[in-house]
This record gives C-alpha cells, sequence and structure tokens, in this order.
C-alpha cells in the first residue's frame, strides 16, 4: 500500500489553556474574584440606597418660604403679592425668605412664582441720626435699585477743588425718574457735594 500524504503532516499541537485560564480554574482564585465581586457590588448597592434615603428624608421636610404670584419690578411693594408657601426642604433656595416685612420692597426684578431670597428684598427707611439725604443723578449706566439697598458713591478726584478720588458708602432713600436719594453719613457729605457740583460723582454697587 503507498504511503498516504497525510501521514506525513505533523500532528497539532496538545491544546493547553492560557494563563488567564488557567488560573481561573484554580479554585481558590476562583472563589476570591467571586467574592471580591460581590463585596464591590454590595457597596454600591449600599451607597446608593444611603442617597436615595437621605433625598428622601430632605424632600420629605419641608419649609415655609414667601413666593410671589406676579413680577416685580425693582422698588415695588412685596407685600401684596406675596404668599406664604411650604416646599421641601432639599428644593428650597440658599437664603429663602422666610418671614416678610409689610414694607419690604423688592430690590431687583423677580419673576412671577419665584421664591424670595433676601437679595430680593430692600426696606425704605429714613436716614438716620448721623446721616444726610442728598439727590444724586441717575445715569444709563447705573446698576438697578431700590429703597434700602446698599450703594457705593464714587468720587472722582478734582485737584482744583481739593478733592481726591474715593468710595463713599450710602444707601438708597427714594427712586425717581432721573435721580435718587440716598442717605451718606455727615462725615461724608462735604465730599460728596463737591464731587456733585464737578460732576464727578457716579453710583455702583453696593
Amino acid at each position: 500500500m503507498l504511503p498516504s500524504l497525510s501521514d506525513d503532516r505533523p500532528s497539532p499541537p496538545a491544546w493547553s489553556p492560557s494563563p488567564a485560564r488557567r488560573l481561573v480554574r484554580h479554585r481558590g482564585v476562583y472563589w476570591t474574584v467571586a467574592l471580591v465581586l460581590a463585596l464591590v457590588a454590595g457597596i454600591t448597592v449600599h451607597r446608593q440606597a444611603s442617597e436615595a434615603r437621605r433625598l428622601v428624608d430632605r424632600l420629605g421636610t419641608t419649609v415655609d418660604v414667601v413666593r410671589v404670584e406676579s413680577e416685580l419690578a425693582p422698588g415695588d411693594p412685596i407685600h401684596p403679592v406675596a404668599v406664604d408657601v411650604a416646599v421641601p426642604a432639599g428644593l428650597a433656595p440658599a437664603h429663602a425668605v422666610r418671614d416678610l416685612g409689610a414694607d419690604t420692597v423688592a430690590a431687583r426684578r423677580v419673576a412671577a412664582g419665584a421664591v424670595l431670597t433676601e437679595f430680593d428684598i430692600g426696606a425704605a427707611e429714613a436716614p438716620g441720626p448721623e446721616e444726610a439725604a442728598m439727590a444724586v443723578p441717575a445715569s444709563i449706566s447705573m446698576p438697578p435699585t431700590a429703597p434700602g439697598r446698599a450703594v457705593v458713591l464714587v468720587l472722582a478726584g478734582d485737584p482744583f477743588a481739593g478733592l481726591a478720588a474715593r468710595l463713599v458708602d450710602a444707601r438708597v432713600i427714594e427712586v425717581l425718574d432721573d435721580r435718587v436719594v440716598v442717605a451718606v453719613g455727615r462725615a461724608d457729605l462735604a465730599d460728596v457735594a463737591a464731587a456733585l457740583s464737578a460732576g464727578g460723582l457716579a453710583v455702583a454697587s453696593g
């Protein structure tokens, strides 16, 4: 009988598992990996459950806040359009107003339905014993303001009038069409009047 050509083919090498498969097949290594994966999964589930419980606790506790039913412009009285509502503590904005006085006004524009914060309100007050009221011109570049809001008067230097450039703290008393009535300290009154006469006064945010 003639020899077959297939008899000369080299026999295929015996199959040998890769080192990774041999490692997995080792009983001790297998259970160690399984235990580590189970621990990781358990920690992840526990962390997510704890965060969910904290969220439910925050949303379950309510706080009383003040909401406006219509839009407010700077200087508008707030009390006629304000209502007390209870909202989840986790959804209440920071510095939310809890109690609103009867004489408060809007310090800036507030959208209808918004929850009031401390930065939204001002109060119209008369000058104190150490203050004097003065009307200063309003300008297009002046920031929005309202009665009770703190502002800074920027005084330009004038060497001919002996006036040095400086900043003066002031408080808005009244907002008119073309001017703003502010309360300034009596010690600053002379410099403010000099800057106002020289046309070197501007109102900036407080």
